[in-house]
Order: C-alpha cells, then structure tokens, then sequence
C-alpha cells in the first residue's frame, strides 16, 4: 500500500485531477499506530 503520487496519476491518468500531494503528517490512530509518517494524496473525477 505504499504509492507515489507518479503511480497513482499513471493508474488514473483517464481521470481529471483535483488534488495531489505527498507531504508529512503525525499519525495519532491508536497504539503502534503512532509518529512521523509520509502521506500520498490524490483526488480525482471522471
């Protein structure tokens, strides 16, 4: 499940972009889920 944000927009390049982005972000999801991580976002529309 890790994707760069070139291989989403290369699995839906038929679809119109609305957001992109790989950034940082600090997880708080419960225990062992928790810190630093790399985020990719992508929205998309038909």
């Amino acid at each position: 499940m890790l994707y760069t944000l070139a291989m989403l927009r290369a699995d839906f390049a038929d679809m119109t972009e609305l957001l992109a982005e790989e950034t940082d972000a600090v997880l708080d999801e419960g225990s062992g889920h928790q810190g630093p991580a790399k985020v990719t976002r992508w929205i998309g529309q038909r």
